[in-house]
């Protein structure tokens, strides 16, 4: 066992929502959708306090820290970081960041486990989230993987292990009517209005002689309107009775 003095807080299990489900477009290309709920299904204990390497080095021997991780001990997964945090259980200061035990595609949480357990992907791009104290409470991001955490803190958490398969995921990928959704506006938005306005006030035989320039200004505009509005994007819960994963609007 480890000798380092750490304060340990109970966890009941409980949901939580992650995720967002804003539909505008975004330039980071780390997506944050779909916005979904997930079960800690189990009891866990998760250090009230998050420590840098130089905390770390100060509190216990190198034997100390190598004890504390043989034992089981981890990262708090996003859900669990989620839950601790929404139970008062954790403390942070402004401007610390802590960096999470999941690791999940830039392309956001598809396919991905529901059940509170930490998140791995094989995907080739991949990053780490993290959670960034704020005035407001705690702002979500990522960091690259391989990118240096000398300024970042962690968290340690003590929970059961993981089962290999999760009994329930997300889909594997977005519904493919998010497409025709886009295509459609953009034509509403862009493509529709451009003709339009050639039609009332342009010369005689301007839509015949620059129909492809008002095609391609009106799908550029249609798609540059996706950065003030598109409609949300759809969640998914966990049914109370059935457990299974339910698409809601």
């Amino acid at each position: 066992m480890s000798n380092l003095d750490i304060e340990w807080v109970k966890v009941e299990p409980g949901y939580v929502w992650l995720g967002a489900d804003d539909g505008r477009h975004r330039l980071n290309p780390v997506k944050w959708f779909p916005r979904h709920e997930v079960f800690v299904e189990y009891t866990f204990e998760i250090s009230r306090k998050a420590y840098d390497t130089f905390e770390q080095q100060s509190m216990g021997s190198i034997e100390d820290w190598k004890a504390l991780h043989e034992s089981g001990v981890r990262a708090p997964s996003e859900a669990e970081w989620e839950l601790a945090f929404k139970a008062g259980a954790l403390d942070g200061s402004e401007g610390d960041r802590e960096i999470l035990s999941d690791k999940r595609p830039t392309s956001g949480y598809w396919g991905q486990r529901v059940d509170g357990h930490p998140r791995t992907t094989d995907h080739p791009v991949k990053v780490s989230v993290t959670r960034t104290w704020s005035s407001d409470g705690a702002v979500p991001g990522t960091t690259s993987e391989g990118r240096s955490l000398d300024k970042s803190k962690t968290r340690f958490v003590r929970a059961p292990s993981a089962p290999k398969n999760s009994p329930h995921s997300l889909p594997a990928e977005a519904p493919k009517s998010r497409h025709f959704t886009e295509a459609f506006l953009i034509f509403l938005f862009g493509v529709l209005p451009s003709f339009g306005w050639a039609y009332l006030f342009s010369s005689p035989g301007y839509i015949e002689s620059g129909w492809f320039n008002l095609l391609f200004g009106g799908l550029v505009f249609g798609f540059s309107t996706g950065f003030l509005w598109r409609p949300k994007r759809g969640s998914y819960r966990i049914g109370r009775n059935c457990g299974q994963i339910k698409k809601v609007e």
